[in-house]
């Protein structure tokens, strides 16, 4: 069990495991505290920690390894919970530092940032004290999530002070948690002190400065890496798609193909964009062309985007072509979404109505962004009855409650409607009433009916 776990081999791990229930050694797992602790770890493997749970109960001696394993099980599921309740539960002297690193892991990467310093703190004030190279790089997560650059110092302190800076990880995560939380300067100095670096830490420090918008720096860094692969391509290209710079990530993505450097979901994504952004036809259906001519097997993020570009780049039909031949199962909200709005930006509400039905119908469930859609389609297409009956039943039948959004678009369509009197009382009723644009809409309204 241990050497399938190891290498991965999850079937014959679990042919294993058959194994003992048809000898029936596993009636005295519970009293074998080696083998239990090896099936503790399958059951998370194979996302089952109800049975993980139900045998860690029977187990008659539990050591650290046992806790160890139940604490990075659930933590590996985002179970934080039970977690604690592991945790919380260990007896004087089982914590060794794999339980307190495995804790402040999980807290951090929950979000629980401050927990996870917290837990950092009480594990050095615990008998021992002892912490590893694996303490900070949970402590360097909350970091990111608290976005503190003076709490990322006092860590890069304690590494330097423990003599963990040499480790290429450790300083890799702190060049991370620098350019993270904006602090690009400290970021580069302590990147150009590193006397070893890999790609990981040169693409760290290259998507700080795209993300800070300094593109100079960037791309001088860029240029200038002794080795690239495609992280290190998306992380620039991704820069120059969100500052609006197309041109420019278009241009590197064509170099990118040319050196024959494969692209992941997010370059296709982000290249997808740039097509969209200058309204580029032609770049967008190459990018689709190479999607089908090299098999690639693109996510919901990569179709959405596809659809978006051809919807904005003027060629809807183009767009529900490749809606219409994903199978209801590929279809996830955010691509039912996407088609929703390409219709209603072409004026097509009864399609956009068409389609949000058809998306009830077979189950799936809307959000937020479904009802943006489908009353702004409503809005722009005239169907005044159809947007209101739609608002009126979001909480009731789909349990989405209204935001600002779907407010303003509600009003405006009362306003429009002529139904001023009641527009004006949605307002007075509505918890957001104060907000500059919900009052805006019915004003709109009335100046365009006058």
């Amino acid at each position: 069990l241990h050497q399938c776990l190891r290498s991965g081999a999850l079937p014959l791990a679990r042919r294993v495991h058959l194994h003992l229930k048809l000898t029936g050694l596993k009636r005295a797992l519970p009293s074998r505290t080696f083998l239990a602790n090896q099936v503790l770890a399958l059951h998370f493997r194979c996302r089952r920690p109800a049975d993980a749970w139900a045998l860690f109960d029977r187990m008659h001696a539990r050591n650290a390894f046992s806790y160890n394993a139940m604490l990075a099980g659930y933590a590996r599921l985002g179970m934080l919970p039970p977690v604690r309740r592991v945790f919380d539960g260990m007896p004087e002297g089982a914590r060794d530092v794999v339980s307190w690193n495995t804790m402040i892991i999980a807290l951090a990467r929950a979000g629980s940032g401050c927990e996870a310093v917290e837990m950092y703190v009480r594990m050095r004030r615990s008998p021992g004290g002892a912490c590893s190279q694996f303490s900070f790089s949970g402590l360097l997560v909350a970091c990111v999530r608290l976005g503190m650059p003076s709490l990322t110092r006092q860590v890069h302190g304690q590494v330097l002070g423990m003599g963990y800076l040499a480790n290429l990880i450790i300083s890799s995560s702190l060049v991370d948690a620098y350019a993270k939380c904006w602090c690009i300067d400290d970021a580069r100095k302590l990147f150009a002190e590193m006397p070893v670096k890999d790609v990981l830490t040169w693409t760290t420090l290259l998507s700080g400065y795209a993300k800070s918008g300094d593109f100079v720096s960037a791309r001088r860094l860029f240029d200038e890496m002794p080795e690239k692969n495609h992280f290190s391509w998306t992380a620039l290209i991704a820069g120059y798609a969100r500052k609006g710079l197309s041109h420019e990530a278009l241009d590197l993505f064509a170099i990118m193909m040319k050196e024959g450097v494969g692209p992941d979901q997010f370059t296709i994504s982000s290249a997808l964009c740039s097509c969209t952004g200058i309204s580029s036809l032609k770049h967008g259906k190459q990018i689709h062309a190479h999607l089908i001519r090299t098999l690639f097997n693109p996510n919901a993020v990569v179709l959405s985007c596809l659809i978006d570009m051809y919807s904005k780049c003027g060629s809807l039909l183009e767009g529900q072509r490749v809606f219409d031949c994903l199978t209801y199962n590929k279809r996830d909200t955010v691509l039912w979404n996407t088609m929703i709005s390409a219709f209603g930006q072409h004026g097509h509400g009864k399609n956009s109505i068409r389609l949000f039905e058809e998306m009830i119908g077979i189950g799936t469930k809307p959000d937020s962004n479904t009802f943006d859609a489908i009353l702004t389609a409503c809005s722009h297409s005239g169907l005044y009855a159809e947007g209101i009956q739609i608002f009126n039943l979001m909480s009731q039948d789909h349990g989405v409650y209204p935001n600002e959004g779907h407010y303003a678009c509600f009003v405006d369509l009362l306003g429009q409607a002529g139904h001023f009197e009641e527009a004006l009382g949605r307002i007075l009723k509505t918890p957001i009433r104060s907000s500059f644009l919900v009052v805006m809409h019915p004003i709109h309204s009335s100046s365009i009916a006058a």
